[in-house]
């Protein structure tokens, strides 16, 4: 036998049953060993001379810290493995080999990649399977944590000796042990089950002696002698109930969290104090600008003259406390040095790429970095912190070339800091300019901005497919210059202003690219110069408080229409779509519209959805309608739960998109329609009282609330009375037991003999009046929106459009593709006239009910 590093021979011993290292898969390897067969055995020969030389101590450990997917799917990205794997533990780096579909993640702490061994790891659906490095022919596994009982460590504890054993009848148990795999029985003959449980591959010759307890079945006896081929029984477990504890409510989880304001009722206070304990403090700004510092020097190592500044809520007075930081890597590819032209280097930035070290001796200069482009330079930056993750502690280095700005991402351990390098646009600073000048020309700014993000946080308006926290604070100051007499006035009425004074007039500086106004005025200044420019604005003559201003601003967008406008943050004004000139570089138009104030192709809310956008119109007609009655308070406004019985139900809105079908979209449109409403009357039993003229929804008794996307198509009202949407799920698998699904009319026959049923069953038990509004959505291409509205907030009805916003989209989908079935004659609601081909799976769902 050749020697074996002890640590090595701990775990792998301890990983060799679950097959890591052995290219079996946990599973097939459990079949294996579940009929008797021997765990495969690894090869631990120590690497001689020519596989390489010998590694350092340092690399070694690395080895142990890292794991070897050999197999990543190909619908699995390297961000999704990053954000999986980082669940058990800090992650330092994290790469995948081009030429082959394998990916090796490098944890910070060995007990990380000991974690992701043993669990079973799931993205999309799909297994991940994992195993220790093997470098040179030798396997570095991970160290077992010292908090984990293996089978060796037992035997020490007590003193006895460990025998190997292959999984078969009458193997000895060991309680406890780290072996342990749960199976659901071992055998020994067609009716003959000798164990059901943990099964152990090691058991002791000497067992260790149990302690006496009441929990211990045999509490007199000794194990000192017993053979290895004699079970050892088992301490009873005693199930003892878990102690239940009350649901943490809105209101306890929002007190625990921010107990200040409770401390006083006056809402302006409540909003100062939120924004005091929400703000960076000066420590924060302490280690972000050495951080700052940090990543500066780093890439002048490969960049002779380039400058790192922060931007964006690190340094517009809008920060919060462990928020990322956002920077721009200034390279200077615009100065009078960069046109100076410089000999073609021998190596390639593709050489460098591979030897980033080679470039720390010669940097490269502006004028040679202007023949790049924007991913050869990212791809540069990338390697850099790579070879300096471990200096600098960064991990989870991640390039997002595919971004609209290409930035580089990287976390520190160390401090628990995320940062995002740019190099692209400069832009930037001027709305960081202009964010610094807001907040001190008026102090309500800042609590209002505060305020206004932590409520979109808790309505869940915020995140990929919702709010940034730039487009909220956009969209509260476009707000603020759009009040009579108004808070602040528009960017381009400040620069008219600081322009037209003397003090402006006599100033010197470098010239700046001309503005949408014309200007070549910049907000990329000094804080003391910005402060001079603050003082020189009019003072606002609105004197209402921050909390005024708060409920104004939930009034003036709770009946905005953002489809059919564009909100010019720049000018401040109001401009109809159609009205709308689009700029060279385009402008998508969304749900909400709010188009940046220097970058003018740029809409800030473009990623807000429509599930979102319905539900921000929601709340803000909610808070109206709660603070019209009663004084406003922060607590109360941020309690979700809390809500006005006066107030019609949500509105759902269901989009549905005909980017794959083959049919003309004006063609498609009417299908849609026709499936809607036969899936309405066959599948939930609806009755359709009739389909309202434009001058019949106008007569209707409360405000639907429903956005302009489009041309309406069909607007229905609507009456049901059965409960057609409870339990759908679990009588489909007692229907589908009956019948033979062979084709879309198949399945639905199926859906409507389960309508059919559960409206004789539940006839009579509820009533519910609601409207369908089929609408053609203008905001995305070729789309359909389907929009339910109710005067009635309650349960029935909110478990009713929650089933219908998951059902709707994939049904209508399906049966688009069937043309006979929407062309179908329509079924009777009436329960007493069936159709015959459902009539029999009615019969079976009544027996398996």
């Amino acid at each position: 036998m050749y020697p074996v590093d002890p640590r090595t021979q701990l775990a792998l011993e301890y990983l060799t049953l679950s097959g890591f290292g052995t290219g079996i898969p946990p599973q097939r390897l459990a079949e294996r060993v579940r009929f008797g067969h021997q765990p495969p055995q690894l090869d631990f020969r120590p690497p001689t001379p020519p596989f390489g030389p010998a590694l350092s101590d340092r690399k070694i450990d690395e080895y142990r810290r890292s794991l070897f997917i050999p197999d990543v799917p190909p619908s699995v990205t390297i961000q999704q493995l990053s954000t999986t794997f980082r669940l058990f533990g800090s992650i330092q780096e994290i790469f995948q080999r081009e030429s082959s579909r394998s990916a090796v993640v490098i944890f910070v702490e060995g007990d990380s990649a000991f974690d992701a061994l043993k669990a079973k790891i799931l993205i999309n659906n799909l297994e991940i399977y994992c195993e220790p490095r093997r470098i040179n022919g030798k396997v570095y596994a991970p160290n077992i944590p010292m908090d984990v009982e293996t089978p060796a460590r037992i035997l020490t504890q007590s003193g006895g000796r460990g025998v190997p054993y292959s999984i078969v009848a009458n193997l000895p148990i060991v309680p406890g042990s780290a072996y342990a795999h749960d199976f659901p029985a071992i055998h020994n003959g067609p009716n003959n089950i000798l164990y059901r449980g943990p099964v152990a591959t090691r058991a002791p010759v000497f067992a260790p002696q149990p302690k006496p307890g009441p929990n211990n079945l045999h509490q007199n006896n000794t194990y000192s002698n017993i053979l290895p081929n004699q079970p050892l029984p088992l301490p009873i477990q005693q199930n003892k109930p878990l102690p239940q504890h009350k649901k943490e409510t809105q209101i306890q989880k929002l007190l625990r969290q921010m107990p200040y304001l409770n401390s006083t009722n006056d809402p302006v206070m409540q909003m100062s104090l939120l924004m005091q304990n929400a703000e960076l403090n000066s420590e924060e700004y302490r280690q972000r600008e050495q951080i700052r510092s940090q990543l500066e020097q780093s890439f002048r190592k490969i960049f002779r003259r380039c400058d790192l500044r922060m931007y964006g809520s690190s340094v517009n007075t809008f920060g919060v406390r462990g928020s990322d930081i956002d920077s721009y890597l200034e390279l200077h590819l615009d100065s009078e040095e960069a046109q100076k032209e410089f000999p073609p280097r021998e190596k390639s930035i593709g050489y460098y790429n591979n030897n980033v070290t080679q470039l720390f001796n010669h940097p490269y200069e502006p004028g040679e970095l202007k023949k790049f482009t924007k991913q050869q330079i990212l791809r540069l930056m990338e390697k850099l912190h790579r070879y300096l993750s471990k200096s600098y502690r960064w991990d989870n280095i991640l390039a997002v070339p595919e971004a609209r700005t290409p930035i580089l991402r990287l976390h520190q351990s160390l401090t628990n800091m995320s940062i995002d390098v740019s190099f692209s646009s400069k832009l930037v600073f001027q709305n960081t300019g202009l964010l610094i000048l807001y907040s001190m020309m008026d102090s309500r700014i800042r609590p209002l901005v505060y305020t206004i993000r932590r409520w979109a946080d808790t309505k869940e308006l915020t995140g990929d497919m919702g709010f940034t926290k730039y487009a909220l604070t956009m969209l509260l100051l476009f707000f603020l210059s759009n009040t009579k007499p108004v808070v602040v006035h528009s960017p381009e009425q400040i620069i008219a202003w600081i322009e037209s004074s003397d003090e402006y007039k006599n100033r010197t500086g470098e010239s700046s690219p001309e503005n949408q106004a014309g200007s070549s005025f910049s907000f990329d200044l000094p804080v003391q110069e910005l402060q001079t420019l603050a003082r020189m604005i009019p003072a606002s003559l609105n004197q209402r408080s921050p909390a005024q201003l708060l409920m104004d601003f939930f009034a003036y967008y709770a009946s905005f229409d953002f489809p059919r406008n564009v909100m010019s943050t720049f000018t401040g004004e109001v401009i109809p779509v159609q009205s709308f000139e689009i700029p060279p570089d385009g402008f998508r138009i969304r749900y909400v519209n709010l188009q940046d104030p220097f970058d003018m192709a740029h809409n800030i809310a473009k990623s807000v959805s429509l599930h979102t956008f319905i539900q921000m119109r929601e709340w803000m007609r909610q808070e109206v309608a709660v603070f019209s009655r009663i004084p406003l308070n922060v607590v109360t406004l941020f309690d979700k739960d809390y809500t006005e019985s006066c107030l019609p139900a949500i509105p759902v809105a269901v989009s549905i998109s005909a980017h794959k079908s083959k049919t003309p979209f004006a063609e498609w449109i009417p299908k849609v329609a026709d499936v809607t409403k036969r899936i309405f009357e066959d599948f939930f039993r609806c009755e359709f009282v009739r389909e309202l003229s434009e001058e019949d929804a106008a007569l209707i008794p409360f405000d639907r609330a429903i956005p302009q996307l489009g041309p309406v198509l069909n607007d229905y009202h609507c009456h049901l009375q059965c409960r057609s949407w409870d339990k759908r799920r679990h009588f489909r698998k007692t229907a589908i037991k009956g019948m033979k699904i062979g084709s879309l009319k198949d399945e639905w026959s199926l859906e409507a003999s389960i309508g059919d049923f559960l409206h004789k069953q539940t006839f009579g038990k509820v009533t519910l009046e609601f409207y369908v509004t089929i609408m053609e959505n203008k905001c995305e291409t070729d789309k359909v929106c389907v929009y339910l509205t109710s005067a009635t907030r309650s349960d029935e009805v909110g478990e009713f459009f929650e089933l219908l916003w998951k059902f709707l989209p994939d049904q209508i989908r399906r049966f688009l593709k069937v043309d006979d079935v929407a062309a179908k004659p329509a079924a009777p609601s009436n329960s007493e006239s069936v159709a015959e081909e459902n009539q029999q799976s009615t019969e079976d769902l009544e027996v398996g009910a």
